[in-house]
C-alpha cells in the first residue's frame, strides 16, 4: 500500500505545478489545525487523489504494453516487477466489466477457445481480432467466469466490483460515529468479503458449514475490534 501511495504521488507531483505544490503543502498545514471529522475528510480525498494517480499510471503503461503480441502462456504485464503486478491488479478490478452481459461473456470465452484451438488471432464479423482486443477478452474470461464450474459469476461478487463497493463501505467505515453504525458497517464490510471471497473461490463446491463459522467469527471479531479502537480512541 505504501508503494502504490508513493508510485501515485510520484505521478501526480510531476503534473502539478510548483506554485499549487506549495498550495497542497499549505493545505496540509491547515488541515492539521481541523477536527477529526474535517481530518477524515481531508484524507478519504487523499485516497480519491492517489487513486486517480493510480489509474492514470495504469492507463499510461497499458497503452505501451497493449501491443503485446496475445498469448495463453504468459500475462500481458510483466509479473516479475512490481509496477507490473500492480497495472494486473488494476486490469482485474476494471468496474467496466460489471456492464458485460452473459451474452458479450461467453462470446469473449468463444474467442479465447478459438485461439486455443487455432494458435492464431480469430476473426470477428469478417475482420481479424487485434491482439489488444484479444488481451480483454481474456481479461473478461478471468474475471468473469469461474473456471472450475464454467459459470458466469454473481456479479458483485466478481472483482470488477472491489472498487464500487468497497470505496463507499470504506467511507461508511471511516465516517462512523454511533455503535449502530460502526456495528452496521462492519457487518456489511464482512459480508462483502464472505460474498467474493466464495464467489472468487478455487475449488467447484464449499462445504456450508465451515463457510458459515468462518463468516460468524469474522462479523464477531469485526464488532469488537472495531468497538474496542472506538472506546480508546474516546478515551
Amino acid at each position: 500500500l505504501k508503494q502504490c501511495v508513493m508510485m501515485a504521488m510520484s505521478h501526480m507531483t510531476r503534473a502539478v505545478a510548483p506554485q499549487s505544490f506549495a498550495r497542497l503543502v499549505t493545505t496540509r498545514r491547515l488541515v492539521a489545525h481541523h477536527s477529526p471529522g474535517v481530518r477524515k475528510f481531508f484524507v478519504g480525498a487523499a485516497g480519491v487523489s492517489s487513486g486517480v494517480g493510480l489509474l492514470a499510471c495504469n492507463a499510461a503503461v497499458l497503452a505501451k504494453e497493449s501491443t503485446k503480441p496475445f498469448t495463453m502462456a504468459e500475462t500481458l504485464h510483466d509479473m516479475s516487477t512490481f509496477q507490473g503486478r500492480l497495472m494486473h491488479m488494476f486490469d482485474l478490478i476494471d468496474p467496466r466489466r460489471l456492464l458485460l452481459s452473459e451474452e458479450e461473456i461467453r462470446a469473449d470465452q468463444k474467442l479465447v477457445q478459438e485461439f486455443q484451438r487455432t494458435g492464431t488471432l480469430p476473426s470477428r464479423s469478417g475482420q481479424q481480432l487485434t491482439d489488444e482486443e484479444m488481451w480483454a477478452a481474456r481479461m473478461t474470461v478471468d474475471t468473469c467466469i469461474h473456471a472450475p464450474t464454467d459459470t458466469v459469476l454473481f456479479a458483485p461478487g466478481r472483482m470488477a466490483a472491489f472498487t464500487p463497493a468497497n470505496v463507499p463501505i470504506c467511507c461508511g467505515m471511516l465516517f462512523a460515529q454511533s455503535t449502530p453504525s460502526v456495528v452496521f458497517w462492519q457487518f456489511v464490510n464482512q459480508t462483502y468479503n464472505a460474498v467474493n471471497n466464495y464467489v472468487n473461490r478455487a475449488s467447484a463446491v464449499v462445504e456450508t458449514g465451515p463457510l458459515l463459522q468462518s463468516y460468524t467469527v469474522a462479523v464477531v471479531v469485526a464488532f469488537f475490534v472495531a468497538l474496542g479502537a472506538k472506546k480508546l480512541g474516546n478515551a
